[in-house]
């Protein structure tokens, strides 16, 4: 352990000692809602009173602590936090982590989850600034129903990892519906609905593993990717896992696509590494999760792509890089991609076969080449993300334009039925796929294998072995 990670640690322990001491003073708990937060003072007071609600309502009889935990800045937040009234049974725990260096997502997050497990208490995760409202006298969006169907499969099913299944829009969180779903699927034989967006259900069981795991807590996750962190962790650990139906999410839109394609790219591609053992015995069945709750009507906010711009970040990456794709892509995708980096923007498409055959050269180069540094091979890939994100939106907004020129009045509705077959139909050309990638990953295993001498020892100095070497053999017994 490295000075910085020392000192980052006794920081946070530091932290933790007067809310853990709160926690034995509590004792032990049926269940932990846990609520990260920066200083999203207008949202989370109606955050914690849904919760609160959601608790006493459906678990009057069980022992509930609501722990907030916020960012340095989180001053204002953590006044309306603690004014907010919990109900009989529901214990609170809120406080900052006043020290910079430990104030980010995820040491919030591991914060929450340390209490929960000092607690042993089951846990549902929610994010501060989600939002509700009435439509057709329905709440759309968190409600306290929430908690519930985050925690029922839990305390009654026996499952560890509970992952939230919205209503999406078809251009929202394009690295999830792009990227992380059909890697989950392909690889981790998990058919997911996408990334749970910081809403979960986690068993006490679990909440173990995670908390042992130092890469889980790393830096190089990232806020972006911790989702994908959690979930591929529990896979490699034989969690049980199921989805819930929550309808929509009303929430804060990612401000960075780049750092969220980035972060998330990491994550799912260090995870294969980590996890190769478990994927390529498992083989190629894939597990639908098991989907708790009726799937709900409700519409999600429209999300306004920009294909033009991402376009532009395309061909600008391909000027950049277009030398390490010769290296690491075939001749047929290089040429492909030449194609694209010189058509007008409105014949732009990039098909998704053509993107999954790019994910894996770039996942076997990430993992197993030896020439490219992975900073660079990331950044090598982050234009192809914009390339996939822009050929999606130009495909599907032509679509849509043809169906409001002829029956204007379902065009979105049927628009959003094509962009989830298309969207399915990615993920399937990435289970096709996923053979060759699994090939070639053993070749360059193979490949990559170091000259291994075969020594015997003689003695020299009584009891001292000297090694001699006596040959060298390659990979090919050469």
């Amino acid at each position: 352990m490295n000075k910085d990670t020392l000192e980052a640690e006794e920081a946070y322990a530091e932290s933790l000692r007067e809310p853990l001491e709160k926690a034995n003073e509590i004792g032990e708990a049926d269940i932990v809602v846990g609520i990260p937060f920066q200083n999203e003072a207008d949202e989370i007071g109606h955050v914690c009173q849904t919760v609160a609600k959601g608790l006493s309502r459906f678990f009057p009889d069980k022992k509930c602590v609501l722990a907030c935990v916020g960012a340095l800045e989180g001053e204002e937040a953590l006044d309306i936090i603690q004014q907010v009234r919990l109900g009989p049974g529901v214990k609170g725990i809120a406080f900052l982590m006043k020290n910079k260096r430990v104030s980010g997502k995820a040491w919030t997050l591991r914060a929450i989850m340390e209490i929960a497990d000092r607690l042993n208490a089951d846990l549902a995760l929610f994010e501060a600034d989600l939002r509700s409202k009435k439509a057709n006298a329905q709440t759309e969006g968190l409600a306290p129903e929430w908690v519930n169907y985050l925690l029922f499969p839990m305390k009654e099913e026996g499952i560890d990892l509970v992952i939230p299944r919205f209503n999406r829009h078809y251009f929202d969180a394009p690295a999830s519906t792009h990227l992380v779903r059909p890697l989950l699927a392909s690889i981790f034989n998990l058919k997911a609905g996408g990334l749970p967006g910081g809403i979960l259900g986690v068993s006490s069981k679990l909440l173990r593993i995670y908390l042992a795991d130092p890469n889980t807590w790393s830096d190089q996750v990232g806020e972006y990717g911790l989702d994908s962190q959690l979930i591929t962790t529990a896979i490699i650990n034989e969690a049980k896992i199921c989805e819930t139906s929550l309808g929509v999410k009303i929430g804060a839109a990612y401000p960075d696509q780049q750092s969220v394609w980035r972060q998330q790219t990491r994550v799912i591609f260090e995870q294969i590494a980590v996890g190769k053992d478990r994927w390529r015995q498992k083989g190629d069945i894939i597990h639908p999760p098991a989907i708790f709750g009726e799937r709900k009507n409700h519409c999600p906010e429209e999300v306004a792509p920009d294909p033009i711009g991402s376009i532009e970040r395309y061909k600008q990456g391909f000027n950049e890089f277009h030398g390490l794709y010769q290296e690491i892509l075939s001749r047929e995708a290089s040429i492909e991609l030449r194609k694209l980096a010189g058509s007008d923007p409105e014949a732009f498409r990039f098909p998704p076969n053509l993107w999954a055959e790019i994910v894996y050269d770039f996942l076997l180069s990430y993992c197993l080449e030896q020439a490219f540094t992975k900073d660079n091979i990331l950044n090598a890939f982050i234009p192809m993300c914009y390339g996939r994100e822009a050929g999606f939106a130009q495909e599907i907004g032509a679509y849509r334009e043809k169906l409001g020129a002829a029956i204007p009045d379902e065009a979105e509705r049927l628009t959003s039925l094509v962009a989830e077959r298309e969207i399915e139909q990615q993920t399937e050309e990435f289970i096709k796929q996923k053979p060759g990638f699994s090939a070639r990953w053993v070749e360059k295993e193979k490949a990559l294998k170091p000259l291994l001498p075969r020594v015997t020892y003689r003695e020299f100095i009584p009891g001292v072995p000297l090694v001699v070497l006596k040959e060298l053999t390659s990979p090919t017994d050469e």
